[in-house]
């Protein structure tokens, strides 16, 4: 029975890009094939479970049913516990945390999108604790697995040829334990220390001034929050930019769900890779991911709630996903980009939208345009005050500008048409002039 239930699985992620529903169909049959078994007290791994649960809230994500995917996303989530909280061996603990933690920010995101921000929020909790739990425990078993470790390296000669055999354990555990010891500065019993909070409050003023001072704003901001994080740029084989991967990353590389085979929910592989520079920077910038989700879900609570800006928890969440992100990461990258953006979007209370300048600064009106000019200043004034309360929408400000366009119409022309008569004036004789010029020609032609 499992083996039919797994050639459906594959058969189903071939098909998912080009025929999503053919895709759900085969996973259909493959649950209720599931269903049955475990109705008829049959033995069923639980790997394979959750396989057919999570592909098939792949497909309902792109099907855009985020209620069923959210459904399927619960169920897969409900069977990892289970597995995760049962599980003897350490390092499978810790992938299991790693993956039920992603599962949980992917769930995260679904709720919200159906305004379930409460729900969603808790999740996010739930995840960061996750992830916390797995960098204790990875980081004793590093300290262990240092200490009982050194450098192996033999040489062999085989006729002409000599051969070096180099053992890469000691050094990948010495650069986890590099990473690790980064990782300690943001792990905690808590969401959020007071002592955190303190720190990540000194530099909030500084990220809504982010785009003043573009060039020295990065190494402000890593000096006030002591970040001087050196991570090894090159590869265990010798290679360079070993981390140019993060320089692509986006926050889309997690939420966006991805079929997966039977083998990759079993976790199969070694061990020790868990320990490799790129899985742990992966597992770092999920915890920002993390902390980031937290802050969007509770700043969309706190707007439903209307609670104050300097009260607001959501702000120091949003600071500590980028501080721990700046760890890493520079500025250019996608994902830090778009974190420190949302928050001057979002929590800058001083922001004003920019007003064009006046009208009545750009024309010099004189003294018969008096009356349209109070008039305008007064349309001026109430923007300026509508701008100040927030207290205008859509429509009143068309209303106003329309006022406001029809006006500088009206002024612009009464200024031509005083021009033209300004000219005209100056060019045409005056009737004096006219009187004048007719006695002048009458007397030649008496003379005549």
């Amino acid at each position: 029975m499992s083996d039919v239930i797994e050639t459906l699985n594959q058969e189903a992620v071939k098909q998912i890009d080009e025929q999503k529903h053919l895709s759900l169909e085969l996973l259909q049959k493959a649950e209720n094939l599931l269903d049955f078994s475990a109705n008829c007290g049959k033995s069923i791994d639980r790997n394979l479970i959750i396989t057919i649960l999570y592909n098939q809230a792949v497909i309902y994500q792109q099907l855009w049913e985020l209620t069923k995917c959210a459904k399927y996303l619960d169920a897969v989530i409900y069977n990892l516990e289970i597995i995760t909280n049962n599980e003897p061996n350490q390092i499978l603990f810790i992938k299991r945390l790693y993956f039920l933690a992603t599962i949980k920010l992917q769930l995260c995101a679904i709720l919200s999108q159906q305004n379930l921000h409460l729900e969603a929020s808790n999740l996010a909790i739930q995840a960061i604790n996750n992830l916390q739990q797995m960098f204790k425990i990875s980081l004793q078993y590093n300290e262990q697995k240092v200490s009982n470790s050194q450098l192996k390296s033999s040489r062999q000669q085989q006729g002409q040829y000599i051969y070096e055999e180099i053992e890469f354990k000691h050094e990948l555990l010495l650069r986890s334990q590099q990473i690790l010891k980064i990782i300690q500065n943001f792990i905690s019993d808590e969401i959020i220390s007071k002592q955190e909070e303190q720190q990540l409050s000194a530099v909030m003023k500084d990220l809504f001034n982010w785009k003043i001072n573009q060039e020295q704003n990065e190494k402000q901001f890593r000096k006030k929050l002591n970040i001087n994080a050196k991570i090894e740029q090159r590869s265990l084989i010798g290679l360079l930019n070993e981390n140019e991967w993060i320089e692509k990353f986006n926050i889309g590389t997690i939420m966006q769900l991805k079929p997966k085979q039977y083998q990759d929910i079993c976790l199969e592989g070694e061990y020790l890779y868990e320990f490799s520079q790129r899985i742990l920077l992966e597992k770092i910038l999920l915890l920002s991911i993390g902390y980031f989700t937290l802050a969007t879900e509770c700043r969309f609570i706190e707007n439903e709630q209307k609670i104050k800006f300097q009260y607001r928890k959501s702000q120091i969440y949003h600071l500590k996903s980028l501080y721990i992100g700046y760890n890493i990461a520079q500025s250019q990258c996608p994902y830090i980009e778009h974190i420190t953006r949302s928050f001057q979007k979002h929590y800058n209370q001083n922001l004003n939208p920019i007003i064009e300048e006046s009208i009545d600064q750009k024309l010099k009106i004189n003294s018969c345009h008096l009356e349209r000019k109070d008039h305008m200043k007064q349309l001026m004034d109430n923007l300026q005050k509508r701008n100040k309360t927030k207290d205008w929408n859509t429509g009143q400000i068309n209303t106003a500008l329309i006022q406001l366009k029809q006006l500088k119409e009206k002024i612009q022309r009464v200024k031509t048409e005083e021009k033209f008569s300004i000219k005209r004036f100056q060019t045409e004789p005056s009737i004096e002039d006219t009187m004048d010029s007719s006695r002048k020609s009458i007397e030649f032609r008496k003379k005549q």
